[in-house]
């Protein structure tokens, strides 16, 4: 099945380097709380969160900027 390669590819660079960036690209959405942010990828770094935590901020992140450019552009 070729979902659980590309879940642990996912996993992998969120937990590698690409960390600071994704969590950087979280926090630039203005709609979610810093704090709150920080808070799940501090959990995450530390081993006492799942992976999928900080992935939804992400996506909920991309999400969002995409549609808004989409609507003003």
């Amino acid at each position: 099945m070729i979902v659980v390669p590309v879940l642990k590819e996912l996993r992998d660079q969120m937990e590698g380097v690409r960390a600071a960036e994704l969590e950087r690209l979280c926090l630039e959405d203005k709609r979610l709380q810093r704090p709150a942010v920080e808070a799940v990828w501090r959990a995450f770094a530390a081993g006492r969160s799942h992976w999928s935590r900080p992935w939804a901020l992400l996506v909920l992140a991309r999400f969002g900027t995409d549609r808004r450019e989409r609507l003003f552009a």
